[in-house]
């Protein structure tokens, strides 16, 4: 059942742009987000944010960053308040929540979810959506997707942003065992996995393992 109407998710990527256009409008990477943009809007609006859990609708990953985006910038505000210094910079925390999860759009050609087809499959384990077998030839993961259409589009990365993007599905994700707990993890990618956590949970009945 769609869970957003062509109303809903235009108010969504006008706020999306919004935001973006407040805080990288200044950057020397706005040219090449606006161009990037531009060229997957339509992707972005109709993608949803997982197969079966939070924002499992077209506009959900839309939906999905712009909750990010506000939950990195209410914990950034926190940090401050409580006088945590060394805060990262409004661009790389919006830089990150922005973002983070195109890569579950899929890359340049194919996408990574695609319709559930199978009435067993939605009926009886509510999944709407499935990732995309011949996706999973090219990118592993979604972030490494979303990593890899940033480069796709010449868009540059500070080493902190490439590790908040790359490993932002936190300790619990297998492919971030080597990441966690051994190694430094810096502020920013503490404050982009929680916002992402918070983000996914807030559109669920109840904490679940996220795909």
């Amino acid at each position: 059942m769609e869970k957003l109407n062509p109303e809903q998710q235009m108010e969504l990527l006008n706020k999306y742009y919004g935001l973006i256009d407040t805080y990288l409008q200044n950057s020397e990477r706005y040219g090449a987000i606006k161009n990037m943009l531009k060229e997957i809007e339509e992707r972005l609006v109709m993608c949803p944010a997982s197969t079966k859990y939070h924002g499992n609708y077209p506009g959900g990953l839309l939906e999905h960053l712009v909750d990010c985006i506000d939950a990195a910038f209410f914990i950034s505000n926190y940090l401050v308040f409580i006088g945590v210094k060394n805060i990262p910079s409004n661009e790389s925390i919006l830089f990150c929540a922005a973002f983070h999860d195109i890569g579950k759009m899929g890359d340049d050609k194919i996408d990574y979810y695609i319709p559930e087809l199978s009435d067993w499959h939605r009926k009886n384990l509510g999944r709407t959506y499935k990732i995309n077998p011949d996706e999973q030839k090219v990118l592993l993961t979604h972030p490494d997707g979303s990593i890899y259409l940033l480069n796709h589009f010449g868009i540059k990365l500070s080493i902190e942003e490439y590790q908040a993007i790359k490993v932002h599905d936190g300790e619990y994700a297998k492919e971030n065992a080597d990441v966690y707990p051994f190694n430094d993890v810096c502020l920013l990618t503490h404050i982009i996995q929680l916002a992402d956590q918070l983000s996914c949970t807030i559109r669920t009945d109840k904490m679940v393992k996220w795909s």
